[in-house]
């Protein structure tokens, strides 16, 4: 009997035991599927970050900057009047003139618009004038061409330095054709013809 007991009493003890080390592998197991779901959750996590960085990165690649974006201007210029161009640092005036003092005022390099003047006809343009600053797609004739050319051409061909082309100031007529690229050039479409016409007089100088 005594040994019968003796056995029984082992018998609990080894269950006992196994029913304390299946706990703990129970135990280790949930412990283990917390940690791989915390994994999990982490991996998720980083993948939406990477996901949203990358969605943020192609947004800013496709739209402009916010600072480009502020720097961007477009006032009306009164004929006659004058406009500020504060971005720029400039000011645009316009004077309209006609017969002699029209004839007197065009020099060559007002003709031209190469310089801090310009004149050109005031038969040419449609509706009111405006002054802004480039556009992508801006394009124009240049006098002497056969065809337009692409502002950002024209600007490399004069070495306009990349800086400062953003604050050139371009005359505008009420269909948004450049005028004068001032200081630079006049397109053809506007070019006086005749001393005897009608023009305006377009002057560039510091604010």
């Amino acid at each position: 009997m005594k040994v019968a007991r003796k056995a029984v009493k082992v018998a609990k003890r080894a269950h006992k035991r196994a029913r304390k080390r299946v706990k703990l592998a129970q135990l280790a197991s949930r412990r283990a599927r917390l940690r791989i779901k915390a994994r999990l959750a982490r991996a998720r996590r980083a993948i939406a970050l990477r996901a949203k960085l990358a969605s943020v990165k192609a947004a800013l690649r496709a739209t402009p900057s916010l600072a480009k974006a502020a720097s961007l201007f477009r006032y009306r210029l009164p004929v006659p009047g004058e406009v500020t161009l504060s971005e720029a640092g400039f000011v645009v005036s316009a004077e309209p003139a006609a017969g002699r003092a029209g004839a007197e005022a065009l020099s060559v390099s007002a003709a031209a618009g190469n310089g801090t003047a310009a004149v050109v006809r005031m038969d040419s343009w449609t509706g009111p004038l405006a002054v802004r600053n480039r556009r992508p797609g801006d394009r124009f004739r240049p006098l002497g061409l056969d065809g337009q050319k692409k502002l950002q051409d024209f600007f490399v061909d004069r070495k306009v330095a990349r800086r400062d082309r953003d604050g050139v100031p371009l005359v505008v007529d009420e269909l948004d054709r450049i005028v004068w690229v001032a200081g630079h050039g006049i397109d053809e479409a506007f070019r006086v013809t005749d001393a005897s016409q009608a023009v305006v007089i377009l002057k560039l100088r510091p604010a």
